[in-house]
């Protein structure tokens, strides 16, 4: 089965907490996701989603949403979707310090692998 990557699209989101959040030396009162949807040229869409931290990764949701736009699309676009693995393996030198935007692309991919099969991402693991 082949499935083939139409487009590529980083979704900005700010999502306010009830509460301050604290973990580690951060304090958060709100999370700047990135959510990413892949979508086939079958029409399948998966969604991944990047939780930059900057005081772990030096990610932002800026820096997140750039390197979708530059470094994933460009790679992904007319990929075969299924090709998960060595798609993300070609991603990560390219992105070297950036584990939540090559993340975000791992779930998106998953994502659509379980729905082109009808398998969770459990059996598919």
């Amino acid at each position: 089965m082949t499935l083939r990557i139409r487009s590529v699209e980083a979704v900005p989101l700010r999502v306010r907490f009830k509460h301050r959040f604290s973990f580690g030396v951060t304090d958060r009162e709100a999370s700047q996701n990135v959510v990413l949807k892949v979508t086939t040229d079958e029409g399948l869409v998966g969604y991944g989603e990047a939780c930059p931290v900057s005081a772990f990764t030096a990610e932002t949701q800026e820096s997140v949403v750039q390197a979708i736009e530059k470094v994933v699309s460009p790679l992904l676009v007319g990929a075969d979707a299924m090709a998960r693995t060595p798609l993300v393996r070609r991603l990560e030198p390219r992105l070297p310090h950036a584990p939540f935007t090559i993340t975000a692309v791992d779930l998106a991919l998953f994502d659509l692998a379980g729905k082109a099969t009808g398998l969770s991402a459990s059996a598919l693991l």
